[in-house]
């Protein structure tokens, strides 16, 4: 490393510490030079070597290769393969800000430094943005990239959005019928008896109520600081069950449970993993047959906890399977016996498995029924 730029070091590894965002400090080739502690919480296998400056056992700093016992450091584009999945758009990135290197160019072009978006694989977003930094010729001797987290600022987006929808078509639905039933009821000659006409003014009004109320759950689930415990697998899937009974018996349909991991514990928010789990066996006995058995199953998968809820209703095609977690889609057919539902409990289920940093899958076919299975890992990696 030249002399002017290993004295630099120093300076730019104090500096880059008192930033907001996990950024690094990369030669011409993509080799980390330096890392903040923001960044290297991002991948401490990669980069807990190369974090600022290290010391040399005789005296001063040593930085970037030896630092790494004259090896070569951990390259960024290595560390946008490790973080992102969909590492593409990244890599590209990069490439299009070594161009800038390659030409000489005093400053990137105004689209270049927006920076490009990136997920991880539990859906944490990031903006990787870079630009040149430039030695005492002028020319571009290293680069600064950072990752801003941007899950937040995605979320209210997403939040946004979905109230817009809630708002602008969802509730204002059963509200247009009531008033539509009223208007019917001025006119003689179309008027419904008083007991139909409230029968029905009583089923708008409940579905207005049960929206509002899976809406908020799904806001509160969403982006409220949960509150996480060391609670008992086995007693969450009894407590979601025990509020089904009643509605299993009316349609007879037998909760069938096979618990297989007695004891096992794990960090979680309890009241919203058992409204997920509800979600899920409520489902099964409303879209399976009556009389045909709805399956609970617990068990130990590995690093996870899967709970699994089957039942032998229509099922659900491949197609459909890809809308399923879609907030207010609904994949059934709509009919007179179409069970009722505002399309958010599944997001629901989704939201909840995220923030505990599991995952929700379905396997299913028109026809062929449904199997729904929570998987929980029994470290905690939530948010």
């Amino acid at each position: 490393m030249p002399e002017d730029r290993r004295a630099q070091m120093p300076q730019l590894s104090g500096g880059l510490e008192n930033l907001p965002e996990a950024t690094l400090i990369c030669d011409l080739d993509g080799g980390i030079l330096v890392a903040n502690r923001r960044a290297v919480a991002l991948a401490p296998a990669m980069l807990s070597g190369i974090q600022g400056v290290a010391a040399r056992p005789g005296g001063g700093d040593v930085s970037g290769a030896d630092a790494y016992g004259g090896l070569a450091p951990p390259g960024l584009p290595d560390l946008i393969e490790a973080l992102f999945p969909v590492a593409g758009p990244g890599l590209a990135y990069w490439d299009a800000l070594c161009a800038v290197f390659e030409a000489g160019a005093p400053v990137m072009s105004s689209d270049d430094s927006q920076g490009v978006e990136l997920a991880t694989e539990d859906d944490r977003r990031y903006l990787l943005q870079g630009a040149p930094l430039h030695g005492e010729a002028g020319r571009p001797a290293s680069a600064i990239v950072s990752l801003v987290d941007i899950t937040t600022v995605r979320r209210a987006e997403r939040q946004r959005a979905q109230m817009l929808h809630f708002l602008s078509h969802d509730m204002r639905s059963p509200q247009a019928s009531i008033l539509a039933l009223i208007d019917m009821q001025s006119r003689p000659d179309r008027a419904l008896p008083q007991d139909v006409l409230l029968a029905r003014i009583e089923e708008h009004a409940r579905s207005t109520l049960a929206l509002a109320d899976d809406f908020i759950r799904l806001a509160q689930a969403d982006s409220q600081r949960l509150e996480f415990a060391e609670v008992e697998v086995t007693g969450l899937v009894l407590d979601a069950t025990d509020e089904l009974w009643a509605l299993a018996k009316a349609r007879g349909i037998e909760l069938q449970l096979r618990l297989e991991a007695e004891g096992v514990t794990l960090r979680a928010a309890p009241a919203l993993l058992v409204r997920a789990i509800a979600n899920l066996v409520s489902n099964a006995i409303k879209f399976g047959p009556p009389g045909q058995p709805v399956s609970v199953r617990l068990q130990r998968m590995g690093q996870y906890m899967a709970i699994a809820v089957s039942d032998s209703g229509p099922g659900i095609s491949y197609e459909g399977q890809a809308r399923l977690f879609e907030p207010f889609s609904r994949v059934h057919a709509p009919g007179a016996d179409a069970p009722a539902g505002s399309g958010l409990g599944l997001v629901f289920v989704k939201t909840v498995a995220e923030r505990h940093g599991g995952r929700i899958m379905v396997d299913s076919d028109a026809g062929a029924g449904a199997t729904f299975t929570l998987l929980l890992p029994l470290r905690r990696r939530a948010g």
